[in-house]
């Protein structure tokens, strides 16, 4: 450990009290056991416990936890030396450490450093309140290290050495319930420069008044080098680009400046970092643009000062979400300055926003322009915000409040609002389904969501077949009819780059919501542990199917409302299409097997050079968010086959005078059994009657696609026999249903229909299992001098994919942290997919829906909204590493 020696000397011989054990708790334990010098370790987890430790036994060191108030300790440390892991950490390593620290902002700049430095070459570490304490970066630190620590007040109160670099952003009223008064604060804040050493430099913005005021009056006890800045300056490095919205941001980047010029760092590599850097969840963070509706979360923001900060920085806010826990912080400003905004619509949470809405209906005149209301259930806020939002303005979280009246931190809260925001096109997309031919609602509601991009080109469907339209108040472009209710949007749109092809599907299928028992649910996902809910039911769900009969029970609302998800990430980062074209696919009649032709017979796609298609399934059964591959064939053909046969019907009493097909249909159904035939197999399945193929020529092959490549199917030619190759062995019949006669009982059965689905894992070996199946049929139907018919279904081919390409996805996902597996076998269900296979280059994978999630096409089955996020960081991936 570099410099243990200093550390042991601080603590050798010393009996010590670890008050408090959240993380930084846990870190100090950590380090004490491994140095093994102390003559007593002792801990105590809340200021219950600490009280009475300190009561009972003479420390001779209080380690102090940040959540832990001085008051608890004051009392009863007069002749204990009370430090935390912060002040142990900057008196041994304080020559190497930058310190950040303000009422708002600390989090960015400490980052923002970080980024910088690294860009420009040092060995630089991250730490501190921003989630890494300390002591945890020891084992990475030699005397080259510089750490770029975020410090709190409350790691700041009782430190004896700060930080070589300290820079202190601005003070505003915080953390009441946690300081005897402002002052308090204040001065805790302060430390960060009044406990400096000769050769250190102390920087602070003095637009601040309050901070600007203390300093000025701490001026004779500072030893460092005190520098100050204001975002009026002359900017250090010139005007540097950045996506951090607002002047706090600029004041930020101006700090950010001061230190990086205090290390010579070279001006282009300042601002190309600048420019990179994201910014920091829950900070001014962008959540999506959904329904034309751009929403915002600024979750950070506990304090007044914060979220009028927030407002001015977005612009065009429209709606906002004030308040959360009461710390009895003054709102009488924040709720003049709202009066004077564009802000319309407000919701008022928790006790703050009680507070804040009884001001707000002193100081604003009575049904004025103003909507607000006061609502604790997050869930309810964010649908009445998406009714009140106008298109084109902003919704904003930033609450001026603390988040532990409801959430375990303003993480939990933010992260709530940003899943109900995603998730709010998921559940009306699943509220509206709509059959193969009649994605009506998801249509509308995917062109309405691509219109807020201003670099999205839209093809469409627009009224009937062969009209065309162009929309003069959107930005995107009209062109025709598409193909039913598909959409196809291009970002980019230059004819002379290549073009990365992503697709979604958007129809439902004709099952209602329903309610599936829990022992049921074990077997269908293999599990065999007991679980807490005796049911699931979808049926009870806020956002269940509107349309008896009509549900979404493949999940094709979830892998829509992805690619809507990917459109908004691609409109935020024009670096991924400056170099090629992307174009998502949103496809109808998936589930007829028809949609992907229907899109490739548009034309749309021949206008562009495509070079790779992806698509993706959600997979129950599977853990969230793995990712499953196959080089070869991913899912099956199949073919739904409705044999029709025709006897003589006659009286019940003279069934002799009649030809009843039924010994006909039960030796078809007892024959079809033996078509099925597993992976592992290589045995040959009945082989048919060569002769009986003459009386069926014509429909031999006709599920096929008419324009199928050959040279593009491994398995192009015909045969009657199963191979040893384990793809080819496989094949399964289904039966689905069976009907025979009439229901009335003075007749004998003169007619049948019988219906089974057919599957193979290559196109070949469905061409020949389609020929034994009807071979079977026609030979059974001679045999017993029947006549038959053949209706064709619901064709599929295999999903057959690029083995490179699928290389190459394995390595990219897996670099982005993706746990990716080969499947050892194809699926057996079948993927509207294929069509694209055969024309261009790409690859077909799954993402794990959970191992709990019912089975597809199961009434209890729901998306998982829990996947929309991680299912859209795929396909960015795939993007960012295409060409």
């Amino acid at each position: 450990m570099y410099l243990e020696a200093d550390i042991r000397r601080i603590f050798e011989g010393k009996r010590v009290l670890i008050a408090g054990l959240g993380r930084e708790g846990k870190s100090a334990l950590a380090l004490l056991e491994k140095l093994g010098v102390c003559a007593e370790v002792a801990t105590a987890e809340n200021n219950e416990a600490i009280r009475a430790a300190l009561t009972d036994n003479n420390y001779d060191m209080v380690v102090k936890s940040p959540g832990v108030p001085m008051s608890v300790l004051s009392d009863l440390c007069r002749k204990t030396e009370v430090t935390s892991m912060t002040d142990v950490f900057l008196r041994v390593y304080g020559d190497q450490v930058i310190g950040v620290t303000g009422t708002k902002g600390k989090s960015t700049t400490t980052s923002l450093i970080y980024n910088v430095f690294k860009a420009a070459g040092y060995n630089v570490l991250l730490g501190g309140n921003i989630g890494i304490p300390l002591f945890e970066l020891v084992e990475q630190m030699d005397i080259s290290t510089i750490v770029v620590a975020e410090l709190s007040c409350h790691q700041l109160e009782n430190i004896h050495r700060g930080p070589h670099i300290g820079v202190l952003l601005n003070l505003f009223q915080e953390h009441l319930d946690h300081y005897e008064s402002y002052d308090g604060y204040k001065m805790a804040k302060m430390q960060i420069g009044l406990r400096q050493c000769d050769g250190d430099t102390f920087i602070y913005c003095k637009d601040n008044a309050e901070l600007s005021s203390l300093v000025d009056s701490c001026q004779e006890q500072f030893r460092s080098q005190v520098e100050s800045y204001s975002a009026d300056d002359q900017p250090v490095y010139g005007s540097v680009s950045s996506r951090l919205p607002g002047e706090h941001n600029r004041s930020n980047i101006e700090a950010v400046a001061h230190v990086a010029q205090l290390y010579c760092i070279d001006g282009e590599v300042f601002k190309r970092a600048v420019t990179e850097f994201k910014g920091l969840e829950h900070r001014l963070e962008y959540v999506g643009a959904y329904k034309g509706i751009r929403f915002y979360n600024d979750s950070i923001s506990t304090i007044p000062a914060a979220c009028e900060a927030a407002v001015k920085a977005v612009g065009d806010v429209q709606t906002l979400i004030l308040g959360g826990f009461d710390r009895g912080i003054d709102y009488a400003g924040l709720i003049d300055f709202l009066a004077n905004s564009e802000v319309r619509n407000i919701a008022f949470v928790g006790a703050a926003g009680e507070r804040m809405y009884d001001l707000a209906c002193t100081r604003w005149p009575v049904g004025g322009e103003r909507n607000i209301i006061k609502e604790n259930d997050y869930g309810k806020i964010v649908e009445w915000c998406f009714k009140v939002t106008e298109v084109g303005k902003v919704c904003l979280l930033s609450p001026a409040a603390a988040s532990y009246d409801s959430f375990k931190n303003f993480e939990e809260r933010g992260r709530v609002f940003k899943d109900l925001v995603r998730c709010h096109v998921r559940h009306e997309l699943h509220a509206h389904p709509g059959l193969s031919g009649n994605e009506v609602f998801a249509h509308d509601m995917i062109v309405g969501c691509l219109n807020a991009y201003p670099d999205c080109t839209v093809f469409s469907y627009v009224g009937d077949a062969g009209s065309s339209g162009e929309s003069s108040d959107t930005p995107s472009e009209f062109f025709g009819r598409v193909s039913g209710y598909g959409v196809v949007a291009v970002f980019g749109d230059n004819p002379d780059f290549p073009t990365i092809a992503l697709r979604a599907d958007t129809d439902a299928l004709p099952i209602d919501e329903g309610t599936v028992s829990t022992s049921e649910f074990q077997v269908v996902n293999g599990e065999t542990e007991n679980h807490d809910s005796p049911s699931l039911s979808t049926s009870e769900l806020p956002y269940c199917s509107t349309v008896r009969g009509v549900s979404h029970k493949c999940g094709h609302d979830g892998h829509t409302a992805i690619m809507l998800r990917v459109a908004d990430m691609i409109a935020q980062a024009p670096s991924l299409y400056a170099d090629k074209n992307i174009m998502l696919i949103f496809q109808p009649e998936e589930e007829t097997g028809c949609g992907s032709q229907k899109i490739l017979d548009s034309g749309i796609m021949q206008r562009y050079d495509i070079r790779a298609v992806y698509g993706l399934h959600n997979i129950p059964g599977v853990p969230l968010g793995e990712v499953l591959l196959s080089g070869d064939t991913f899912a099956a053909a199949s073919v739904g086959v409705k044999y029709t046969i025709a006897g003589r019907q006659t009286h019940a009493s003279t069934p002799e005078k009649g030809l009843n097909p039924g010994k006909a249909v039960s030796e078809i159904i007892e024959r079809f059994e033996r078509l099925n035939c597993s992976a592992d197999s290589t045995v040959t399945p009945e082989a048919p009657n060569p002769q009986s193929f003459s009386i069926i020529p014509s429909i031999l092959t006709p599920w096929r696609n008419k324009n199928h490549n050959t040279k593009n199917d491994k398995n192009s030619q015909p045969s009657q026999t199963v191979q040893p190759d384990p793809l080819y062995s496989f094949s399964q019949s289904t039966l689905i249903c069976v009907r025979l006669g009439e229901e009335a009982y003075g007749t004998s059965a003169g007619s049948a229909e019988v219906m089974f689905t057919l599957r193979a894992f290559t196109n070949k070996r469905m061409d020949s299992l389609r020929a034994d199946a009807d071979a079977i049929v026609s030979d059974v139907c001679t045999k017993y001098g029947l006549q038959m018919a053949v209706a064709v279904c619901d064709p599929f081919m295999a999903t057959e994919n690029d083995a490179q390409l699928t290389d190459i996805l394995e390595k990219s996902l897996s670099s982005a942290g993706f746990t990716v597996r080969r499947i050892q076998k194809p699926f057996r269900w079948s993927e509207d997919f294929a069509n694209y296979l055969l024309r261009y280059r790409g690859a077909f994978f799954g993402i794990g829906a959970g191992d709990l999630c019912p089975e597809l096409h199961h009434p209890a089955y729901d998306f998982p909204d829990a996947l929309i996020e991680p299912a859209a960081e795929s396909f960015i991936t795939i993007l960012s590493n295409e060409l």
